[in-house]
């Protein structure tokens, strides 16, 4: 991306080229709906559902119950459980590139980023009663086009997203995880499982460090974003507290020699395919570091989005893991038998216990997190996270400030109302460095280019710029700043080179704060370098903005930030 943004800001300013300009904007677009990672939400999602249906007793999954779960599991576990191997899956849907790999239950859970509100899934329910095979997929083939959404869909849908943060979180999960009981428990197996596969993506936000510390509401995007990125990275300490039904599916992953093996990666038809762990040893490892925390009373760092699947997170993937099995395997329990046999009425859920302290009180030590299987210490002895009652959880902090250096560009076309200069073009590139203080206020440094055009006459010149910018969660999308700039052209005279000297005011808008267009107002004192002051001229200018946090550029250029820790 970065590549493309360079090509397209170097023809935009050659030449202005429209078809680079709209490539700038798909770039940005690009960068801010890049917020979260859905496979560890689908592999999840995929096994939990194999595990609840594998463990609950077979005569209740017989005849029409089965040829309505069946079909949501991916191809590598439907194949391991009995009841499903006589449940026949249409040859043109598996023919789908996608089908044999992706259940639709991980499907749902992994797409919810992709969409303002998971009532867009529930909203394609098919007419009452159990579903056949064909319908199912059907259904899946719907929600299959609504998560291959383009890149601004689904930056739009991660600009408001605070329902996937803090207390929201927990509030989203039961929401939907108590309509997904009442569903099963008339019969209504397949609504069920759709609504908990939804409700199911808000558990594991909860258990994303990122999505704790971060208050989605308190910060513009990009900050909130650098938030989310760090405390996913360096980890949140996280005490377990399974209860029994937890534990059960716990005992059963690490010691039925029947189950273990289907949640390695191996081979399906002639593709290899992810599934939990990667080989024998890493369940063991993550079975016995699971193991010795929940014995001894020990915290392990929940790390987030994209370092679920790292070495230092197993504990934390298999913990997981068991939880949303024991979140389906509640929806199941209402399920009625073949026989026409009532399920047990809906019971007390596990996650009730669920609470979310919005003001910490730091000296007694009461500022916590918990959704009835274990809590987040936010103020704990390790330090990694504290909580101030004027600034909210802060992170460690290299710079005085919780977020991530932000870099980005700008691309601007203007207008000279004094002096017969009739426009420029000019790019800069940006870094945008978090000040210690006040949240949303930021420190900007960068690079200019500047390309002018006077009559038959143009030329270039670079230099640098400087801006204080300021931004409201409650004008969402929306950075002012004001701002000084000096730039060195390359048109020579007799009485030295050219140069400017401007400042200005300026206000970014988007669909978020991290792309959009802005608009500029600034005041140039033009001076050669023998003579002194040319002419003064007041300028106009509206251009293209975007910013990323820095650990999310590409390749080596991020690690070099994570390892200043940013």
């Amino acid at each position: 991306m970065t590549l493309l943004f360079t090509a397209a800001m170097e023809r935009i300013v050659r030449d202005g080229h429209l078809r680079c300009f709209v490539l700038m904007v798909f770039c940005g677009y690009c960068s801010s709906g890049m917020a979260f990672d859905s496979d560890e939400h689908q592999r999840i999602g995929d096994a939990a559902i194999f595990l609840a249906v594998i463990s609950m007793n077979q005569d209740r999954l017989a005849g029409d119950n089965a040829k309505t779960v069946c079909p949501m599991m991916a191809e590598m576990y439907r194949t391991e459980v009995p009841v499903c191997r006589n449940v026949v899956i249409p040859d043109t849907a598996l023919a789908k590139s996608s089908a044999p790999q992706l259940g639709l239950y991980g499907m749902i859970a992994s797409c919810v980023d992709q969409v303002e509100a998971p009532s867009r899934f529930f909203a394609l329910f098919l007419p009452k009663g159990n579903r056949g095979a064909d319908e199912v997929l059907d259904y899946w083939k719907a929600v299959d086009r609504i998560c291959l959404v383009n890149e601004i869909a689904a930056a739009i849908a991660a600009r408001f997203n605070a329902s996937h943060f803090q207390g929201a979180a927990i509030s989203s999960f039961r929401l939907h995880h108590v309509s997904a009981l009442y569903a099963a428990s008339q019969g209504e197996i397949f609504q069920g499982l759709v609504r908990n596969a939804a409700a199911d993506h808000y558990l594991m936000d909860f258990h994303a460090g990122g999505h704790v510390v971060t208050d989605r509401n308190a910060l513009v995007d990009s900050m909130a974003l650098g938030t989310h990125d760090k405390a996913n990275r360096i980890g949140v300490p996280f005490f377990f507290a399974p209860p029994e039904s937890v534990k059960l599916v716990i005992r059963t992953i690490c010691h039925d020699v029947s189950i273990g093996p289907a949640l390695l990666n191996r081979v399906v038809g002639k593709k290899e395919v992810d599934g939990v762990f990667k080989t024998a040893s890493e369940l063991n490892a993550a079975c016995d570091t699971l193991s010795r925390a929940i014995d001894n009373h020990e915290s392990q760092r929940f790390r987030g989005d994209g370092y679920l699947f790292s070495k230092k997170s197993l504990a934390q993937r298999l913990y997981l893991l068991a939880v949303q099995t024991a979140s389906i395997s509640e929806v199941l329990a209402q399920v009625k038998g073949d026989d026409g046999a009532e399920a047990p009425t809906i019971s007390a859920s596990i996650f009730e216990d669920a609470e979310w302290t919005p003001a910490c009180n730091v000296k007694d030590g009461a500022c916590d997190a918990s959704l009835g299987v274990g809590f987040y210490d936010l103020v704990g002895d390790e330090g990694v996270v504290k909580y101030d009652d004027d600034g909210g959880w802060q992170l460690p902090q290299p710079l005085g400030g919780p977020y991530s250096i932000l870099v980005g560009g700008s691309l601007g076309f203007s207008t000279l109302a004094a002096k017969s200069r009739f426009g420029k073009r000019a790019a800069s590139l940006d870094v945008w460095i978090p000040i210690n203080g006040p949240e949303n206020w930021w420190i900007i440094l960068g690079p200019t280019y500047a390309y002018e055009v006077e009559g038959q006459i143009d030329y270039e010149g670079y230099g640098w710029e400087a801006r204080l910018a300021k931004g409201w969660p409650q004008l969402p999308g929306t950075i002012f700043s004001v701002y000084y700039r000096y730039v060195r052209y390359s048109l020579e005279t007799d009485v030295g080179h050219l140069s400017t000297d401007s400042y200005g005011v300026r206000v970014d808008h988007g669909m978020s704060d991290l792309v959009g267009l802005f608009v500029a107002y600034q005041h140039d004192n033009a001076n050669l370098s023998e003579f002194g002051r040319v002419f003064e001229g007041n300028r106009l200018s509206l251009g293209l903005t975007f910013k990323i946090p820095a650990t999310r550029l590409p390749g080596g250029l991020s690690q070099i930030f994570k390892r200043f820790g940013f």
